[in-house]
């Protein structure tokens, strides 16, 4: 009779040492994931603030006040430095906890599972270096776009003094058609015929244009070369003055 006494108590001492192991594993557990989840939430504020310098928004951004701008750098570069701090404290309380679970007896699982914990900071490791690379580059893509827009302003003046001198030519064209039409009488023809000044006139024009472009052209090919985030506007740009 004690026998069979004793054998059910062993069998509920070993259900209350199951139990019991298994509700220290969940606190465990839980404990190590609230700090990730933590450190996560802080790498979710940099991807918000780091969204803003998507290369999407480089238009919008470069017409915000340079204070804006500088006040925008500085919050990324905060939430940037909380992530990075939250991060390293979740690892090295993940880190703490794993040579923790190898004296206490919480079960074999426990190890992999600490082990997830570190894959998910890697990751958000990973991710906060992503967007401190997207707002670092946004300063080279700023003036990028601004280096194109400066010399689009070229361009189109460029062309006001191709067009201006195209048409000083034609209009010498237009007068000696004229006098050829006109030829019938003398007078009127020599009269018609375009003035050595204007001839030079407009062969200054069409020289000064011609030596605005081959600038141009070259100014082009620098701004290409030194941002590669341009190199498809400057491309039309290069289109209209080749």
């Amino acid at each position: 009779e004690y026998q069979k006494q004793l054998e059910a108590h062993s069998k509920r001492l070993t259900d209350i040492k199951t139990n019991t192991c298994t509700r220290k594993k969940k606190a465990f557990l839980m404990e190590a994931e609230a700090h990730v989840v933590e450190a996560e939430a802080t790498v979710k504020a940099v991807a918000t603030t780091a969204a803003r310098f998507d290369e999407g928004n480089a238009a919008k951004l470069a017409e915000l006040p340079a204070e804006e701008l500088r006040a925008a750098g500085e919050e990324a570069s905060k939430a940037e430095a909380a992530a990075n701090a939250k991060l390293a404290e979740a690892r090295k309380y993940i880190h703490a906890r794993q040579i923790e679970a190898k004296g206490k007896d919480i079960g074999d699982d426990v190890g992999p599972e600490l082990a997830k914990y570190n894959a998910r900071i890697s990751a958000g490791q990973g991710e906060v270096a992503k967007c401190k690379k997207l707002v670092g580059g946004f300063g080279e893509r700023l003036q990028a776009l601004k280096a194109v827009e400066e010399v689009a302003g070229k361009v189109a003046a460029a062309e006001a003094k191709a067009d201006e001198a195209c048409g000083k030519v034609e209009a010498l064209e237009g007068g000696s058609k004229k006098a050829e039409g006109e030829g019938q009488t003398a007078e009127p023809a020599e009269a018609a015929e375009p003035s050595f000044e204007a001839v030079k006139t407009a062969e200054a024009a069409v020289n000064e244009a011609n030596t605005e472009l081959r600038k141009l052209h070259g100014h082009l090919t620098g701004v290409s070369a030194r941002f590669a985030s341009a190199r498809e506007d400057v491309g039309k740009l290069q289109e209209r003055v080749a």
